[in-house]
């Protein structure tokens, strides 16, 4: 699937994600298990109820078979994209601010490959600064500069 299907199946649900205050936090398509798979990861300010999961996935199923977008079988899962969810784009990140999160860097550049800490904003919409949890030491980073990144479970 290219980003062209994943926008078109945002368009197609975002009258109904709209009216419950809903949004697509991620999508992807990928073949795993030896069949096609199509994952949406829906998000809500105060948490995504399993009710709201399963009403976007009958909604949405219905609306893949009747538009024809993805051809072939596939599994369609509907769900939160969970507590330790990972940041995939600089909204991702913008709205994790303040939360303790785990990120691995493409190359290290002034300290560590693999940072934990608190997530802060920087100085422009995509750079950001981590200030380490165990050492209190802060880094800004791009995010660019950044492999992969996910939150951490807090207690």
């Amino acid at each position: 699937m290219n980003d062209s299907t994943a926008k078109r199946i945002a368009a197609l649900l975002e009258p109904l994600l709209k009216k419950e205050s809903i949004s697509i936090y991620d999508i992807e398509f990928f073949k795993g298990g030896g069949k096609n798979m199509l994952k949406v990861y829906l998000d809500k300010d105060g948490g995504i109820r399993h009710e709201e999961c399963a009403t976007v996935s009958r909604y949405l199923g219905d609306i893949l078979e009747m538009e024809d977008i993805i051809h072939g079988a596939y599994s369609l899962e509907v769900s939160s994209p969970g507590l330790t969810r990972t940041l995939k784009k600089p909204l991702h990140f913008q709205k994790s601010c303040g939360r303790l999160v785990k990120i691995t860097f493409r190359k290290a550049f002034d300290g560590p490959r693999q940072v934990i800490g608190r997530l802060k904003k920087g100085d422009g919409p995509e750079n950001f600064v981590i200030t380490e949890a165990e050492n209190g030491i802060s880094y800004r980073f791009l995010f660019d500069d950044v492999a992969k990144a996910k939150l951490e479970f807090e207690e």
